[in-house]
């Protein structure tokens, strides 16, 4: 950035300094995170996102794998809608993923791979979370179904102390993007939904500090005001990147929510009942898509249930079972594949 150095402004307000002091009040905890993080333009590459998922009770190998190993003929029945991403694609064989007891043991394998005792126990997701020092959430789990049994449900840990996935998805919602206050939710609407730059809210500010400033001072301010409006550019840019140009809009998930049925219950949970779950993991592939989009976390797991489920899970687009997918999973068949399918859809 160039200046004039004779100025006492561009010797103590640098524009990190700037941000600091302005920021606070203008933007929500999540994008200003992301300002604050191409602030530097330190970054030459675009950043990587993981993203983990879970299917439970186990696939039938002939059903998952491919037939041949250079992935030249079609996928089979279960990860067939993988079929247009299958030059990115490794599958791996071999991997002992029973664990010490039928249910609970081989959750805890699939992302942690085991381990001697389990005291220092730390799974896949949680391990990448430990290198994101910029993110707002180091990682992000929406869980669906995860919760409903105690038994086998931990797939998440970290350093031997197992992690429980959420299933509620107004709680996650809420903890994601409720940033803003009571008095912000009109912001809250136009940032998030790309309608103005965050520069924009600025202003007023920036007219009341330049009234008090004399010309070469101002000069100066100019230079970090376009700095500023720089890196609003550069914000909306990141946030179409993502997800096939995804633009960050969390509040386009709340005509969801509102569809939900969330009167209290003791049992099943409302999160839980067969009436929500097709919804509910509607939602959490919105929530996925935006998380990522407005850049919270580089770290996402998806997690469909636990080993022992004894619920529904119901999918858009495919038949309703009535049986819970555990049962299901002993039963085997065609109806359980179809439900496996449907997950990785």
């Amino acid at each position: 950035m160039n200046w004039n150095k004779k100025s006492s402004l561009a010797r103590y307000v640098s524009r990190r300094e700037l941000l600091r002091g302005l920021s606070a009040g203008i933007v929500a905890a999540p994008l200003l995170r992301l300002l604050r993080e191409q602030e530097a333009f330190a970054a030459e590459n675009e950043p990587l996102y993981r993203l983990f998922a879970y299917i439970p009770s186990g696939i039938e190998g002939k059903f998952w794998f491919p037939s041949d190993a250079r992935l030249e003929t079609p996928l089979p029945f279960v990860s067939s809608p993988l079929q247009a991403f299958r030059n990115s694609l490794i599958f791996f064989k071999g991997y002992d993923t029973i664990g010490e007891t039928n249910h609970g043991g081989a959750p805890k394998q699939v992302l942690a791979g085991g381990g001697a005792d389990g005291s220092a126990l730390t799974s896949l997701d949680q391990w990448f979370a430990t290198y994101d020092q910029q993110s707002p959430f180091k990682r992000v789990a929406l869980g669906l179904g995860s919760t409903q049994s105690s038994d086998g449900n931990l797939i998440s840990w970290k350093e031997g102390k197992g992690i429980i996935t959420n299933d509620n998805p107004v709680q996650n919602f809420n903890e994601l993007f409720g940033a803003f206050g009571e008095d912000d939710k009109g912001r809250q609407q136009e940032i998030l939904l790309g309608r103005k730059r965050i520069l924009d809210f600025a202003l007023n500010d920036f007219k009341a500090v330049k009234s008090r400033l004399g010309q070469e001072e101002s000069i100066v301010y100019e230079s970090h005001v376009t700095a500023l409006d720089e890196l609003g550019q550069e914000i909306d840019r990141l946030s179409k990147d993502a997800n096939e140009g995804g633009q960050c809009s969390p509040l386009a998930i709340q005509p969801d929510l509102s569809q939900l049925n969330t009167k209290h219950s003791y049992w099943p949970l409302w999160f839980h009942k067969g009436e929500n779950i097709a919804k509910i993991a509607r939602i959490n592939n919105k929530l996925a898509v935006q998380v990522f989009a407005c850049g919270l976390t580089r770290t996402l797991l998806l997690q469909f249930g636990a080993s022992n489920t004894n619920m529904p899970l119901y999918f858009a687009d495919y038949p309703e079972y009535p049986e819970a997918h555990h049962t299901l999973s002993h039963e085997g068949g065609d109806r359980f594949k179809t439900l496996q399918q449907a997950i990785v859809q």
